[in-house]
């Protein structure tokens, strides 16, 4: 069990230096998910796709936080919507606050629809930003498809990152420190799922980003049509939702209360109180947490590819 504290505590050292606003799945979560939707692209798609991609290319001076060099457009578009979102005010689009104890369907009190660019940021959320630039996919100027395309890649990661559809008074789990074993705190809960369990995951098993794609997509292959049937966004939302509130906070021991749905995150108050609960991450905790993140990157993937299937029939 040490080593598995160790090994999580010195992924998330590295995490905790980063800003705790998230990149949901972090470098690898986004490009497993392009890479299992690169793998169920009709021919028409993956010629489109790549076609726009080339076309209209990345700003060559936009500084890129996955400086991975790859090769493939398809999968470095899968990070770009968080190098620009500071730039285009679109942060918001990247999650959809849905209160912890929230069960009803509707999801209209918590996703404003999209607005104009007003004081360096635009109104909307996840769900409607994805529809925007679904439709902006389908019907706008080369240079806006391009742009929508690589918002569209990465915004349908985030929404499965559970804490981008999930919130309890905590910016989605960015007020949660955590401990592990004796050492300091290093990160919280949101950079735990964007990044930390992930990669902790990728390095015990010695596995690629490619290999892991391949093996995750040869494993869930078989649900390819029930996870892409026709569903609004918004069930896709609750669907993940459902996995933050039972495994992201539901396993968390001690537990951390459900704050009421109407509550205003001050996240030094939170902090502190979750602070004190003295919350250790172990090995149970991960397996549970891995166990959820594995299919849901691939509904990720497949949804994906779902949706430019239906664009490029």
């Amino acid at each position: 069990m040490l080593t598995c504290f160790r090994r999580v505590t010195v992924i998330l050292i590295a995490l905790a230096i980063l800003p705790s606003s998230a990149r949901a799945w972090g470098c690898s979560g986004h490009h497993i998910i392009a890479l299992i939707a690169e793998r169920h692209l009709n021919p028409r798609a993956m010629a489109a796709t790549q076609e726009l991609l080339k076309a209209v290319p990345v700003a060559p001076d936009l500084s890129r936080f996955c400086k991975d060099g790859q090769a493939d457009p398809f999968v470095s578009a899968a990070t770009w919507a968080d190098d620009v979102k500071k730039l285009e005010g679109t942060g918001t689009w990247h999650y959809v606050d849905i209160p912890r104890g929230e069960s009803s369907p509707s999801l209209e009190p918590y996703c404003e629809p999209i607005g104009p660019l007003e004081n360096g940021s635009r109104r909307g959320c996840i769900i409607s930003a994805i529809r925007d630039q679904r439709a902006v996919l389908g019907n706008g100027t080369p240079v806006e498809r391009a742009r929508a395309l690589r918002y569209l890649i990465h915004l349908i990661g985030d929404l499965h990152q559970p804490l981008h559809v999930s919130n309890n008074g905590d910016r989605g789990g960015n007020c949660v420190p955590l401990h592990f074993a004796k050492k300091p705190e290093v990160g919280n809960l949101h950079s735990l799922w964007d990044s930390g369990i992930l990669d902790s995951a990728l390095t015990a098993r010695h596995l690629t980003e490619e290999d892991f794609a391949e093996q995750m997509d040869r494993r869930y292959r078989e649900k390819f049509a029930e996870w892409t049937k026709s569903q609004p966004v918004e069930r896709w939302a609750l669907e993940v939702h459902e996995v933050g509130v039972q495994i992201a906070y539901g396993k968390l021991q001690p537990a951390v209360p459900v704050e009421p749905a109407n509550v205003i995150a001050d996240c030094t108050a939170e902090s502190a109180k979750v602070r004190a609960l003295n919350i250790l991450i172990g090995d149970d905790y991960e397996r549970f947490a891995m166990e959820a993140i594995e299919p849901l990157l691939v509904r990720a993937g497949y949804r994906l590819a779902g949706i430019l299937n239906q664009l490029w029939p």
